[in-house]
């Protein structure tokens, strides 16, 4: 079955939209301008352009805090192999989860995972490498875009995340998922080389990440491909919560402000803790069972208060992690993580929680000089 018909979320100022067809198989929209559009997988001489879609279906939650849409689109070539993609928005982030699922082996010369085109005129870009566990702001490397075109940076590994900025200071972050081990595994892609190519493109800048290339075309392996990544945005003149003061932004006191809470810091238990380089980070990995337990607890806590009253979380960090056994896979011992988009979930779970009391929560990123508190991602978690 050939699928034709259109998919449309719509938030407070943004529109997703998804045509089959088009070669653009997704375009987000901001205050009625095209922001980004993502023209899908490609494996070197074929690409989604070409795909059929089988299925598309939306969901919007009653609670109006996230919607999501999926599809799935299948390449009429060599194996057909189906590219199953799901988006789901909730508050200024949206987190995409791409599977390519290769039926059969099948002759590929690279494999690119969600290549896209940000729309309009942007100044500069910045981009934080995989390395330092809990980023700094010196870590984000920033290079002006100019004017008039002609621009290309090519950098030779996935990094963590990129920055995109405006002249109006509009932001736009893409960053991977929780996943690293998947974008930076070779072993799947014996004898490739991987690269991340930003340049100057009609109407805007492409942004194409090449998980895997090789000199002459190869036979990848019958398997699922997964790859999470997300993008946020921030627009100027978006109010934040700021610990002491209430939901709207007015002084008071933390007592009439809400319940705040601070994740242990410094000597943390190794069950709770985010490790790197076979050393305690000193805070909290979301991917532990044992952090995720504390946090609902915290929540649930909460909804058991005859007044309701705002959570909010004072110093979050979200650190790369290598304990396999936060993803249940002990056998493992080393699986590189991070956790952008557990927060994403615990965040909305917590929000939807307590919803129904008028009460929300809030992380509000940890300072310091640590990245968190410039990053539209985080910084959106404590959006009012």
């Amino acid at each position: 079955m050939n699928i034709s018909q259109p998919l449309i979320l719509n938030g407070p100022e943004w529109t997703c939209c998804f045509a089959p067809g088009d070669r653009e198989k997704l375009v987000f929209k901001y205050a009625g301008s095209e922001l980004l559009a993502i023209s899908g997988m490609s494996f070197g001489k074929v690409d989604e352009s070409s795909a059929y879609c089988t299925k598309s279906k939306k969901h919007e939650s009653t609670d109006l805090l996230s919607c999501s849409l999926q599809t799935v689109n299948v390449l009429p070539f060599g194996s057909e192999p189906a590219i199953t993609r799901s988006c789901e928005i909730s508050g200024n982030h949206a987190v995409i989860t791409t599977d390519c699922d290769m039926r059969h082996k099948m002759e590929v010369g690279a494999f690119e995972v969600d290549n896209l085109v940000l729309k309009g005129e942007w100044t500069r870009v910045g981009f934080v490498k995989i390395s330092n566990p809990i980023p700094s702001v010196g870590d984000i490397e920033w290079h002006d875009l100019g004017k008039g075109g002609g621009f290309r940076l090519e950098l030779d590994q996935i990094p963590l995340l990129m920055l995109f900025e405006r002249d109006d200071k509009f932001m736009l972050e893409i960053g991977n998922g929780d996943d690293l081990w998947r974008w930076l595994n070779t072993l799947i892609f014996p004898g490739s080389s991987q690269s991340v190519v930003i340049e100057s493109t009609g109407g805007g800048i492409s942004l194409r990440r090449i998980v895997a290339k090789w000199g002459n075309d190869t036979i990848a392996g019958s398997r699922n491909y997964r790859f999470s990544w997300y993008f946020s945005w921030e627009a100027p003149g978006m109010e934040y919560f700021k610990c002491g003061e209430d939901a709207h932004g007015n002084e008071s006191g933390k007592s009439n402000a809400g319940e705040y809470f601070r994740f242990p810091e410094g000597d943390v238990p190794l069950n709770l803790a985010a490790c790197h380089g076979n050393r305690n980070l000193g805070v909290s990995c979301f991917h532990s069972p044992a952090v995720s337990g504390i946090f609902r607890s915290i929540i649930r806590s909460a909804l058991g208060n005859s007044r309701s009253r705002n959570i909010v979380i004072e110093n979050l960090t979200v650190p790369l992690c290598e304990n396999a056994a936060h993803l249940e896979r002990p056998q493992k011992q080393v699986l590189l993580h991070w956790n952008m988009i557990r927060i994403f979930d615990q965040w909305l779970w917590a929000n939807k929680q307590l919803n129904n009391s008028g009460a929300s929560f809030y992380a509000v990123p940890a300072a310091d000089g640590k990245i968190f508190s410039v990053l539209p991602s985080v910084r959106g978690l404590s959006a009012i």
